[in-house]
């Protein structure tokens, strides 16, 4: 993998997405598989088409029987590889000590997990990205979030539009439980004293 290969989207993309994995999400370990090919040492580089050939899917067959047991190679591999990769990875995201967080991205960028490719490994690159000073992670707000790790904009607390809404009705019912009932008595005294003065 070269630099140019490395822009900043699909850099935050690939990063983001192995992140926010989740345990038995077969479909997107096989994405992410398949984004990750040649990186990751020992890993199974299968595709959707090793599932399900394309001249079967062509005449409407289902998958073949091996299909199957490509899904539970990859589940082993998924687990034995992209998991504890994910949780190093998580652990990074949260961390809020910058010497710590450099420790640890740095000693995940030297593991052995990875394939050296002309005496560089693709993946300590990626991870080259979370030392620039101007980067920084975060963890979304809303606890019903899916993929809670994300770059965050300026002060950003959650990871998008859709986490904000829960978020901000709650702050409205906080307030409203808060001043509600004092603005409702103020409103009943002011009207009470326009009737008496009229």
């Amino acid at each position: 993998m070269s630099r140019k290969n490395l822009a900043a989207p699909s850099t935050r993309y690939l990063l983001c997405e192995i992140a926010n994995l989740r345990d038995n999400d077969v479909a997107a370990g096989l994405r992410l598989g398949k984004k990750m090919k040649g990186m990751m040492s020992a890993m199974l580089e299968i595709s959707p088409d090793d599932l399900n050939h394309p001249e079967r899917v062509k005449r409407g067959l289902p998958p073949t029987p091996e299909a199957f047991e490509w899904v539970t190679k990859w589940d082993k591999q998924c687990y034995e590889r992209l998991l504890p990769l994910r949780n190093e990875l998580r652990e990074i995201w949260t961390e809020r000590d910058p010497m710590a967080k450099r420790y640890a991205i740095l000693s995940l960028a030297v593991s052995s997990w990875f394939v050296p490719k002309d005496g560089v490994q693709p993946f300590s690159r990626l991870l080259e990205y979370l030392l620039r000073p101007n980067v920084r992670t975060a963890f979304c707000s809303n606890s019903d979030c899916l993929t809670p790790y994300f770059f965050p904009k300026g002060r950003q607390k959650v990871c998008s539009e859709e986490c904000a809404r829960p978020l901000k009705r709650e702050a409205k019912l906080r307030y409203w439980n808060k001043t509600g009932r004092a603005n409702r008595e103020k409103k009943r005294a002011r009207k009470s004293s326009r009737r008496k003065q009229s």
